[in-house]
C-alpha cells in the first residue's frame, strides 16, 4: 500500500488548544507528525500508527493505527530491498546477525508477543 492508495484518515482530535493529549503529544505536535507521516516520512508513520494504537479513543483509532503500520512496514520493505541491492551477501549476513542479536536484548516486546518466545527469525 501506498500513501496515494491509503483513505484519508481523520485528523487527530485535541481535547484544547495546546494541552497534552493523552498520548504525551500536543495537538501542534500532533498534526506536525500527520503531516510528517503524509509527506512520506517512513519514522512519522510508524510515531502516528502507535499514537493512534495508544490513544485508542474510538474504534477508528485502531483502524488508523493499523493502516500507518502497514503503510511504514511497505515504506521499510521497500527500503530494505533497495538496500539488500546494493549489499554483498556477507554484508547481509552480518547485519541480520547483528539485528537478531539486538532483538534478542530487547527488553520490550509488542504487547502480543511474551517474554518467553524467541525473537522471530529474519527472512530476506
Amino acid at each position: 500500500m501506498t500513501l496515494s492508495q491509503a483513505e484519508a484518515v481523520p485528523p487527530l482530535r485535541s481535547l484544547s488548544s495546546e494541552k497534552q493529549l493523552a498520548n504525551g503529544y500536543s495537538h501542534s505536535e500532533s498534526a506536525l507528525l500527520e503531516k510528517s507521516a503524509e509527506a512520506g516520512l517512513p519514522a512519522a508513520q510508524l510515531a502516528l500508527a502507535q499514537l493512534y494504537f495508544f490513544r485508542r479513543r474510538d474504534p477508528e483509532d485502531l483502524v488508523s493505527a493499523y493502516m500507518w503500520y502497514l503503510v511504514a512496514t511497505e515504506r521499510a520493505m521497500l527500503a530494505r530491498v533497495f538496500m539488500t541491492k546494493l549489499m554483498k551477501p556477507e554484508q547481509i549476513e552480518e547485519a541480520k546477525h547483528k539485528a537478531t542479536v539486538r532483538l534478542s536484548k530487547m527488553k520490550k516486546t509488542f504487547p502480543t508477543q511474551s517474554d518467553s518466545e524467541p525473537p522471530p527469525e529474519l527472512s530476506i
